[in-house]
């Protein structure tokens, strides 16, 4: 179940070096690592990757604990716009990040699971 939940994303990457601006991420056909988020025999989790031909740019975490589902992701690439789509809607987006990168800017994430429509 966790992948057809997983297959239901789609990610797109600004890429401004090239004619088309926007450039649809491949999903990895396997996760790359399975866990539990905690002891019940119920809970799973899976990590995903989409990448831009092999270079990783959005990560998705999809768990349960046995009673829903819940999704997270986050940016693996700073120099592009980032757009996640669940069943065709916009569930995230990052812009880029190098317009106020600096090596002296605090770096922050935040942990806010989204539960599954």
């Amino acid at each position: 179940q966790i992948k057809q939940l997983a297959r239901r994303f789609k990610a797109t990457q600004e890429v401004r070096e090239l004619d088309t601006s926007f450039v649809h991420l491949r999903m990895l056909p396997r996760e790359i690592e399975r866990y539990s988020p905690d002891k019940s025999a119920e809970s799973d989790g899976a990590i995903f990757l989409f990448v831009n031909g092999r270079n990783p740019a959005v990560v998705l975490l999809i768990e349960t604990k046995g009673q829903e589902w819940t999704y997270g992701v986050g940016r693996l690439s700073a120099p592009s716009e980032l757009t996640m789509r669940l069943d065709d809607t916009v569930v995230w987006k990052q812009p880029r990040a190098f317009e106020s990168l600096s090596w002296t800017n605090p770096y922050t994430a935040s942990n806010t699971p989204a539960t599954f429509p």
